[in-house]
């Protein structure tokens, strides 16, 4: 994944990676390792009160 990610950034100036880390980072802020997210069921009872 890091050869993919060095792949891709060098299409990008300094500049461009830093924005677009800033933009990616508002449509997904980086969470700690671990935390504990949403459970999200296929059942619609589980999810009525969410």
């Amino acid at each position: 994944m890091c050869a993919h990610d060095a792949r891709v950034a060098g299409a990008l100036s300094a500049q461009e990676q830093d924005t677009l880390r800033a933009l990616l980072g508002k449509l997904a802020p980086p969470q700690a390792i671990g935390a504990d997210r949403p459970h999200h069921s296929a059942d619609p009872a589980d999810t009525a009160n969410d």
